[in-house]
């Protein structure tokens, strides 16, 4: 066994993830003892040629282990997901963005306070998209422009002396890049969720193949919804819309509330420093609290989160 483990170390080998199941070996006992024998191994040069790759295990018919079905055709949907800049807070118009969106009108008159929190900050998002890509633009982009331009006039200084005005351009087409490569830097070290990559280490291969790895490990291909399997996604979409539309909001016991009392003191939420942050949404007395939103996300907010978006936390928190 040492052997095989060193030999996978020497050739950089990384095992496919198994969808579907967790076992490949059973001993057909009635009190059957299940393991995982049967594995698939590949190197990155293979996962970057077949980055749609998938692996399931077919039923054990006449033997004791499942045969593993390996398929390199399998293209999953890959949807543009927003993402959220840091650097976004510190540009002009942010703020006024987002409490523009935050503040549109609802299109129901009446709807319930998680529900309201889910429109509005989908509703955020897309503003903040548009903002961005208005303001912002595309970091790649600009960074390659500045380079080319760069390159270009490093070629024409050499056969002859740069204008004045090529001179300046030149200067600020090097300082552009050093902004922009800081900036993506950043961004690339903000999606990491790998300690030594987001310590300084910017490989972008390595990056990319386990952002498709979790894709592939995250991906729901089918649900069971009463004994009726749904594959297509705007089924599967309309069924999670559905359960979760039926257990929010839901009344049950409570074991705390915000107008509970701490040592004789009542709790209130703070509202202080009206700058937008991602944090925790925080009481008078210095404790933290999150939200749920569903039960896939949690929303936090702090001392920070701006006036016009206290109203709709408040309401959320005594729906909880």
């Amino acid at each position: 066994m040492g052997q095989f483990r060193r030999c996978i170390d020497d050739n950089e080998l990384i095992e496919l993830h198994l969808n579907g199941r967790r076992f490949t070996w059973s001993n057909e006992r009635d009190n059957p003892t299940l393991e995982r024998l049967d594995r698939v191994f590949a190197s990155d040069e293979w996962s970057t040629a077949f980055p749609d790759h998938n692996l399931s295990a077919l039923a054990t018919e006449c033997s004791d282990h499942a045969p593993l079905l390996l398929r390199t055709d399998c293209a999953f949907p890959h949807f543009k997901r927003f993402r959220f800049e840091n650097f976004w807070t510190k540009c002009e118009g942010y703020l006024q963005t987002v409490e523009q969106a935050w503040n549109a009108p609802l299109p129901w008159p009446q709807a319930d306070a998680f529900r309201v929190l889910d429109y509005k900050l989908r509703a955020t998002a897309r503003a903040l998209s548009s903002w961005s890509a208005k303001q912002v633009g595309s970091v790649r982009l600009q960074l390659a422009i500045a380079k080319e331009i760069t390159l270009r006039l490093d070629c024409a200084q050499e056969p002859r002396t740069l204008a004045a005005h090529e001179l300046a351009l030149r200067r600020k087409a090097k300082l552009c890049s050093l902004g922009l490569a800081s900036l993506q830097r950043s961004m690339v070290r903000q999606r990491s969720r790998i300690t030594f990559l987001a310590a300084g280490d910017a490989n972008t291969k390595f990056f990319h193949l386990q952002a498709c790895h979790r894709s592939r490990k995250n991906h729901i291909a089918s649900i069971q919804v009463q004994d009726v399997e749904l594959t297509e996604d705007k089924d599967k979409a309309d069924a999670f819309f559905r359960h979760f539309e039926a257990v929010l909001g839901s009344p049950g016991t409570r074991g705390a509330s915000l107008n509970a009392f701490l040592d004789g003191q009542p709790l209130g939420i703070s509202r202080q420093e009206p700058l937008v942050r991602k944090g925790y949404y925080s009481l008078s007395d210095g404790r933290q609290e999150t939200i749920p939103v569903g039960n896939y996300c949690r929303v936090r907010f702090d001392q920070s989160t701006p006036d016009f978006a206290t109203d709709t936390v408040r309401d959320c928190r005594q729906e909880k």
